[in-house]
């Protein structure tokens, strides 16, 4: 059976499936370039002049420029095209030039080109630079197409999370205003309370999201007050107090007071992320201890569920990132907001004595002498 004949495109990957090669030189070099570029997918237009040269890369930026360097005004249009934004990444060849090949060669590196080429060089030597370049450029469009894609997806995802919360907030309304009518009830208390808490956490989720990705893109600005950081503990464990008793778990606190300027609601997400994290998690025992070290302000969450693996002690604070084994589950935000939330204060959080039997986790928050508040 007679096999098909196949293209450089077929065979060799990033290759421009519709690329364009815009040649400046006399019509006459034409066909020594379509020779050259035979095979690639790639149409070769031709602009006799530097300026008709530039109109044309303004209205459809080439994937490869080739350039007879000895047309006015060569030099220029490369050294102006490397200075653009919008146009640095076109490949460009310069054939030729002035004076003495090492002469030529110096000026057109200067100006920004590629690769250099003398003007009379065999087709094959033009055609293996070209396919170098096309390649790279063919890579580069198929990047900007998934960055555009990702940035898509992103705003999708945002509008997508500002949709669902409205109905997550109404159902949460709702239940909370069924509490008094199934308070002291044996059987319908612990199903509220874990409906309240699953709930709260889907909403903590879709609001961890949206501030991830206004951390990251720096559209988050803090709004410090003064306050003690053992009351936000403290009140913390009184809202989940009540799950943490259906759950059959021992909730201790131990606080020293700690006042200073951070941004409450961020700290109080932080809190109700670690201490929610811990209560899933956790098999008899959640504590939480506040204290005081020199500047900073330190609060550990501990509990004795399973342990975390060393080496995913720093994976975990990575988005959407799942261990396997029996700590999976959620969407894995929590602790990247806890973490970004933290960074953002001038401190941090991390993992401490994962080999002990026991899950700690340490938040630090500088305090005013550390952070330079007033």
């Amino acid at each position: 059976m007679e096999r098909s004949s196949e293209t450089l495109s077929d065979i060799i990957l990033g290759l421009p499936p519709d690329g364009v090669a815009l040649l400046v030189a006399e019509e006459s070099a034409r066909p020594a370039v379509e020779r050259a570029l035979a095979g690639m997918s790639c149409r070769v237009e031709c602009a006799d002049e530097c300026a008709s040269a530039l109109e044309r890369i303004a209205a459809q930026p080439p994937d490869l420029l080739l350039i007879d360097a000895r047309r006015p005004g060569a030099l220029k249009l490369c050294h102006e095209l490397k200075l653009s934004p919008s146009t640095n990444a076109i490949p460009i060849i310069l054939c030729g030039g002035a004076g003495s090949p090492l002469e030529a060669q110096r000026q057109a590196i200067d100006a920004g080109c590629d690769h250099w080429l003398p003007a009379e060089l065999p087709e094959s030597e033009l055609r293996s630079r070209a396919l170098h370049l096309l390649r790279a450029r063919g890579l580069f469009r198929s990047l900007n197409d998934v960055t555009r894609n990702l940035h898509v997806r992103r705003d999708w995802v945002r509008f997508l999370v500002h949709d669902l919360r409205s109905p997550l907030t109404v159902l949460l309304f709702n239940l909370e205003f069924l509490t008094p009518a199934v308070h002291g009830s044996e059987e319908l208390a612990p199903v509220l309370d874990e409906c309240l808490f699953t709930i709260a956490r889907m909403n903590a989720m879709l609001r961890d999201m949206l501030d991830i990705d206004r951390i990251q893109r720096s559209e988050l600005k803090l709004e410090c007050v003064r306050f003690d950081l053992a009351q936000v503990v403290h009140q913390a464990a009184a809202d989940l107090k009540r799950l943490a008793r259906a759950r059959g778990l021992e909730l201790s606190v131990k606080t020293v007071s700690v006042e200073d300027n951070w941004d409450r609601t961020m700290v109080e997400r932080i809190v109700d992320n670690l201490l929610g994290n811990a209560i899933r998690y956790a098999r008899h025992h959640v504590a939480l201890e506040v204290e005081r070290v020199g500047n900073w302000c330190h609060l550990r969450m501990v509990n004795d569920g399973p342990g975390i693996p060393a080496a995913s002690c720093e994976a975990i604070f990575q988005p959407f990132l799942q261990l396997d084994g029996p700590r999976t589950g959620g969407a894995g935000l929590g602790l990247a907001f806890c973490r970004l939330a933290a960074a953002a204060h001038g401190g941090s959080i991390e993992l401490e004595d994962p080999s002990d039997g026991r899950v700690c986790f340490r938040l630090s928050l500088p305090t005013c002498d550390e952070a330079g508040h007033s």
